[in-house]
C-alpha cells in the first residue's frame, strides 16, 4: 500500500503515530520522505527521493525508490505529498497510482 499525505505540519505526527499502530500487527512500514524531513520519521525504512526544492531530483529518484520498497517487502508505504508546479503534479500522480488510488487525505 502507498499513501500519499497533504504537506501540513500533522502529517509527520499522523506518519508516526499510523507507523506505530502497524508495527503492533507486525507490519513493516516504509516512507517517501525528502530531504528536508527524513531524519523526522521512525518507520522501519525511510528513503529519501530528494530535497523538495529540487523536484526534478524527486521525479528522477521517485520509481527507483519505489522500486527498493517492492524489493524490501515493506507492507505499507507513506509519503509525503510534493505540490507546486508542473513537475510536482507528474511526481504526485506516479505517487497516486502507486498508491492504486488510496490517499488519506489530514
Amino acid at each position: 500500500y502507498l499513501d500519499y499525505l497533504p504537506p501540513y505540519s500533522i502529517t509527520l505526527e499522523y506518519i508516526n503515530n499510523k507507523t506505530r499502530e502497524l508495527w503492533k500487527q507486525g507490519k513493516r512500514v516504509g516512507v517517501v520522505a525528502s530531504a528536508e524531513n527524513e531524519k523526522n520519521y521512525c518507520a522501519d525504512i525511510v528513503k529519501c527521493v530528494g530535497s523538495k526544492q529540487d523536484i526534478r531530483a524527486v521525479a528522477h529518484n521517485l520509481y527507483r525508490v519505489l522500486r527498493e520498497f517492492d524489493k524490501e517487502e515493506v507492507d505499507y508505504i507513506f509519503s509525503e505529498c510534493f505540490e507546486e508546479g508542473q513537475e510536482s503534479m507528474a511526481v504526485m500522480n506516479r505517487l497516486t497510482k502507486a498508491a492504486g488510488y488510496r490517499i488519506i487525505e489530514l
